[in-house]
């Protein structure tokens, strides 16, 4: 697992980063999440979706020769999303040159919603 804080003070990385980038392995298969964590009255869901696609980039760059077979972005919150930050972040499509396929929509849920639970329920059945 990266701290998003900590790989952009070690490395340099001026762009906005999710707080987490999670690598992993699960029923034979790799897997990564870019996770952002947001809080408070009202989400900025346009940061948070560049957050998630920055982390999903550095993920890749971590992975240069080798591949996952599901990337996961996910934003957890506490707060409040509204009609428009809730439509935002359903049309917000990210789309990576490195990473083949499709990814899936940015996943949302409360802080405090175990990963292994996201992955259970948004896991591809092959």
């Amino acid at each position: 697992m990266l701290d998003g804080t900590r790989y952009q003070r070690e490395h340099n990385y001026s762009d906005r980063l999710c707080d987490r980038i999670v690598f992993g392995h699960r029923e034979g298969k790799y897997f990564v999440c870019a996770v952002e964590l947001k809080g408070g009255k009202n989400v900025d869901v346009g940061e948070a979706v560049e957050q998630i696609r920055n982390g999903l980039l550095v993920a890749a760059h971590c992975l240069a020769g080798h591949s996952a077979a599901t990337w996961y972005p996910i934003l957890l919150f506490s707060g409040h999303l509204g009609v428009i930050g809730t439509t935002k972040l359903r049309t917000s499509q990210i789309t990576l040159p490195d990473i083949r396929g499709n990814l899936p929509e940015i996943i949302k849920r409360n802080c405090g919603t175990t990963l292994a639970a996201i992955l259970d329920e948004n896991t591809p059945v092959n």
